[in-house]
């Protein structure tokens, strides 16, 4: 892998009577982030070869609208072990990535993924709904 690209999740509805954390969907700001996101990997020409996501809803609808936006054949693969997972998690899972694999999106949630771009050189400040971090391999 060369390029690792970090997304927050975008907005989501907070949590309300008869939804868990995991169902909450985004709200109209947050599709809106999403499609913002995607708009700024088009506009770098970045097409992921594979992307990793969370299952939550908010997660996986970040992850659905930022491929739909990029038309790219980007997989999108949902792991349940990314949600609320810790920076070693997502590292783990980043690891465990096909060495084929050169631009990877992964889309995930915070704490651990601010965490995770803190340890691999990426902006000190917590990554925000919406973010993008963009981190370079050797």
């Amino acid at each position: 892998m060369k390029q690792l690209w970090l997304l927050r999740h975008a907005e989501a509805e907070p949590v309300a009577a008869g939804l868990t954390d995991f169902q909450r969907p985004l709200t109209a700001a947050g599709r809106a982030q999403a499609a913002a996101a995607a708009a700024q990997l088009r506009q770098l020409d970045v097409r992921p070869d594979l992307m990793l996501a969370s299952p939550a809803l908010r997660a996986s609808e970040t992850a659905l609208i930022v491929a739909q936006r990029l038309q790219c054949p980007a997989v999108v693969r949902y792991q349940p072990s990314l949600y609320q997972a810790s920076a070693a998690q997502l590292l783990a899972a980043l690891q465990g990535c096909e060495a084929g694999v050169s631009t990877l999106l992964l889309v995930a949630h915070n704490p651990g993924l601010s965490q995770l771009a803190q340890r691999l050189g990426g902006p000190s400040a917590k990554l925000g709904t919406g973010a993008l971090c963009r981190i370079e391999l050797p």
